[in-house]
């Protein structure tokens, strides 16, 4: 503890903590917060488009959203918790389970379960697309740690993720990237490049086929989840999991602060980025973050955060929805475009939103 605080005194140059203000392009609003609820789901994860149907990974369950209604359908139950999907051109769903086992559901790979790749076993899939009718990317977030230890893998400064394409007429892998700090969203471009998203390097990936990496956006204010293309393909939507904070960023300077207090803390009340905020009033606070007459502020520091951003197609923000600190609709994991609509996933919110988009933010 002495360290951190004789790092705040000294500010030298060389552990001066900045994390990038939300401007321009990410200049707060409130559009995550005043946007339609279209369903109330207990910790809504991933979607996808499967057919013209919005389909929601749930808990244990793969749930169909009417996009009129909010009324749900389960499509099916799973023997675990979801950690990601994807569909395949045929409909079809290929799911990640907090287990590490990836199955397919329906089509003529129904039934398949790989649960390792080559020697390694999967311990945690966070992210994955279709290339085609039979072969998927996935992203592997840690090879220590399951899906929801991901605070555990922040603190510990993991980089042990990788990125692997799969066959899933013969189950084998592929191996594209490793050593990556929990990627955790991958898209393709039109023409089949891969794009990745690394958390705890705050930034946006190219894969290139030489196996180098080719960074596209760095040093975004939160961290990074899913990506998913724009309906016309000519951009992106990047969901921000939880935002970075000047305070969590110095602790994570400090080994072993961190050692001792995910030793000796109750996980939720970590310094830590988390993906809800304010429900337990045992939870850490940062400074500016505290109640005034009863009423908590707008840009007050909390430790979660919801935040969807519209990139172009060279991967840099040309527009973005927020739900600030006094929000509710926080740890926005996915989205998926509709029909000039963008349906957002808040795992903090419990809930599906809806959001009408304007021309300017369909087509820049």
């Amino acid at each position: 503890m002495t360290s951190i605080f004789a790092r705040m005194v000294r500010r030298s140059p060389s552990n001066v903590v900045n994390v990038p203000s939300m401007d321009g392009a990410l200049k707060p609003n409130r559009a995550l917060e005043d946007a339609d609820v279209v369903t109330e789901l207990p910790a809504p994860d991933s979607a996808v488009l499967s057919k013209g149907r919005l389909v929601i990974a749930s808990e244990k369950r793969l749930v169909e959203v009417a996009l009129k209604g909010g009324g749900i359908s389960v499509l099916h139950s799973l023997p675990a918790e979801a950690s990601c999907m994807c569909t395949l051109p045929d409909g079809s769903f290929v799911v990640g389970m907090v287990d590490g086992s990836i199955t397919v559901l329906d089509g003529p790979f129904a039934g398949l379960v790989i649960q390792s790749l080559g020697a390694k076993q999967i311990v945690c899939p966070t992210a994955m697309h279709f290339v085609d009718e039979s072969n998927i990317i996935l992203c592997i977030g840690s090879s220590v740690h399951r899906p929801e230890q991901w605070r555990r893998d922040l603190m510990s400064q993991g980089q042990t993720g990788s990125v692997w394409k799969i066959d899933l007429r013969s189950g084998n892998g592929t191996l594209l990237a490793n050593r990556l700090a929990f990627p955790n969203g991958v898209t393709l471009t039109k023409d089949g490049r891969v794009i990745v998203s690394e958390s705890w390097k705050h930034r946006i990936v190219e894969l290139e086929p030489s196996g180098k990496l080719k960074v596209l956006l760095e040093d975004m204010p939160g961290y990074p989840a899913r990506l998913a293309p724009t309906e016309d393909r000519n951009g992106f939507w990047l969901s921000i999991f939880a935002p970075r904070r000047p305070a969590i960023e110095l602790i994570l300077q400090e080994d072993q602060f961190c050692a001792d207090m995910m030793n000796s803390i109750d996980e939720q009340y970590w310094m830590a980025p988390a993906l809800y905020s304010g429900r337990d009033f045992k939870e850490p606070l940062l400074g500016g973050a505290v109640k005034h007459l009863g009423i908590m502020k707008p840009w007050a520091p909390t430790r979660s955060y919801g935040l969807v951003v519209r990139l172009n197609s060279d991967c840099q923000p040309t527009s973005s929805f927020h739900s600030r600190g006094d929000g509710n609709r926080h740890g926005v994991t996915d989205c998926v475009e509709i029909a000039g609509h963008l349906y957002v996933v808040s795992k903090g919110g419990n809930a599906v939103l809806d959001i009408a988009l304007t021309a300017k933010e369909i087509q820049s």
